[in-house]
C-alpha cells in the first residue's frame, strides 16, 4: 500500500534544494526542503519510483520538477536512478556520513 503526503508550512511552489535523509528506521521516502520549509513529501518503498511520486506530487501542486537544482542523499543506486530519470537537471549531493564509511575501510588498511 502506498502512503503519499505533499504537506509544508509555508505553500510556495519553488523549490530548489531538497534533501531525503536517511533516518527512518522503516521503508520510507522522505523528501525534506533544504530551505526550511520543512516536510513536503513522504511515501512508502525507497526505490526509483518514488522520487518519480515526489515528481508528479509537485506538478499536482503547482510545482515543476525541473526547478530541482540539487539533491543531497545517500548512495542508494535506487535513488541515484530516480534522480537521474526525474530529476536530470538536479546536481547530486552525498552526504558526508557515507562518504566517510566509504573512505574509511582503505584509510585503515593504509595505516597498517
Amino acid at each position: 500500500m502506498l502512503c503519499v503526503m505533499f504537506y509544508t508550512r509555508e505553500r510556495k511552489k519553488n523549490y530548489e534544494r531538497v534533501t531525503l535523509p536517511d533516518k527512518s528506521p522503516l521503508s520510507i521516502t522522505n523528501v525534506l526542503d533544504c530551505d526550511g520549509a520543512g516536510l513536503l513529501f513522504m511515501i512508502e518503498g525507497r526505490s526509483s519510483e518514488a522520487l518519480g511520486s515526489f515528481a508528479q506530487a509537485l506538478r499536482e501542486h503547482g510545482g515543476d520538477p525541473a526547478q530541482i537544482r540539487a539533491i543531497a542523499m545517500d548512495m542508494s543506486p535506487a535513488y541515484l536512478k530516480g534522480a537521474a530519470e526525474y530529476f536530470p537537471g538536479a546536481q547530486i549531493i552525498f552526504d558526508k556520513f557515507h562518504v566517510m564509511l566509504l573512505a574509511g575501510p582503505p584509510l585503515r588498511l593504509s595505516t597498517v
